[in-house]
């Protein structure tokens, strides 16, 4: 989805029934791991492993803060709190 910013530039950004879908798929993920017998903590290891993912992922498509902007190595602020975790 794309949303006309100042000075005519368009900024990709993602629309916010996206990060539903993000639930809805750790959920399936969930679900087919845990069919099987497994190790004790594995579901629970997953699910932290892939909301890590997810919220990593989810970050690349916010825009940065627009008094902080972009800090080293590119990354914004919210990818530096997610990394973090």
């Amino acid at each position: 989805m794309c949303f006309a910013a100042p000075a005519t530039r368009r900024v990709t950004r993602r629309s916010s029934t996206s990060f539903a879908l993000e639930g809805l798929a750790l959920f399936a993920l969930l679900w087919w791991f845990s069919a099987k017998p497994r190790p004790a903590a594995g579901v629970g290891a997953v699910f932290l492993i892939g909301y890590g993912v997810f919220s990593l992922q989810r970050e690349f498509g916010r825009e940065p803060d627009g008094f902080l902007g972009y800090l080293a190595f590119g990354l914004t602020m919210g990818q530096r709190v997610v990394a973090r975790r």
